[in-house]
């Protein structure tokens, strides 16, 4: 009987053992097991608190970049149209100095008439006929009494009769500058006549005009002699 009661005792001391882990028993593992789920909700917390800062210093980081790119795109434009601007005023005065250069040009060059022209003028005064025209140079220079005789080409060529006078040193001061046309308002002959000789003068003046070069119809009470118009070339 001793004997059955010693290994009773024996084989609850070995299940006493067999039933803890690792030497601990099922209290200890609760309350590590409790431990680590308050370990892992820290954890938890922990993350949460980290992705929701990355949230908002990412989403602060992009209002920046933004804000910078928007910045960004206003100070470009800016820069934009002020370089716009010197372009344009840069133009402006590369315009201004070609017409300047053009006009310098077109003043120095020597007035003519080219064959087509010519032609063209012939063309326009043949209907204007018998009209006898003197022509002068005052003053004297040599790009007027040069276009003097390209004139009188054309106006040869339309059948008005042309008397070349001596050229005048002294300048015409009481005329305008360029070609002076002047006819007789009051000739010796019919009033068709003064009539034929207005006509033509302004029509030689108008055309020399519409080809760049200045003409000036004017009208005199006589002009002398059997002479219907009087042509004085003065300097441009």
């Amino acid at each position: 009987m001793a004997e059955n009661e010693v290994s009773k005792t024996n084989s609850t001391k070995v299940s006493k053992k067999v039933s803890g882990v690792l030497g601990y028993d099922s209290h200890f593992w609760e309350q590590w097991m409790l431990g680590s789920l308050a370990v892992v909700g820290l954890v938890g917390v922990a993350v949460a608190l980290f992705t929701a800062a990355v949230v908002i210093s990412q989403r602060r980081e992009n209002a920046e970049t933004h804000a910078d790119f928007e910045k960004y795109k206003v100070e470009t434009g800016k820069d934009i149209a002020e370089a716009n601007e010197r372009a344009a005023q840069a133009n402006l005065v590369a315009e201004n100095e070609k017409l300047a250069r053009l006009k310098l040009e077109a003043q120095l060059a020597p007035r003519s008439i080219v064959q087509a022209q010519q032609e063209e003028l012939s063309a326009k005064l043949s209907s204007f006929k018998s009209q006898v025209v003197t022509l002068q140079v005052s003053p004297a220079t040599s790009e007027a009494e040069w276009f003097m005789r390209n004139l009188a080409a054309p106006l040869k060529d339309a059948g008005w009769t042309i008397v070349m006078l001596p050229s005048d040193p002294s300048p015409t001061w009481l005329n305008p500058r360029g070609v002076i046309i002047q006819y007789a308002s009051q000739p010796s002959g019919t009033d068709d006549a003064a009539s034929t000789s207005n006509a033509a003068s302004h029509a030689l003046a108008e055309y020399l005009t519409s080809v760049g070069i200045a003409a000036h119809a004017i009208g005199l009470p006589h002009i002398g002699g059997n002479v219907t118009i009087a042509i004085i070339i003065t300097d441009k």
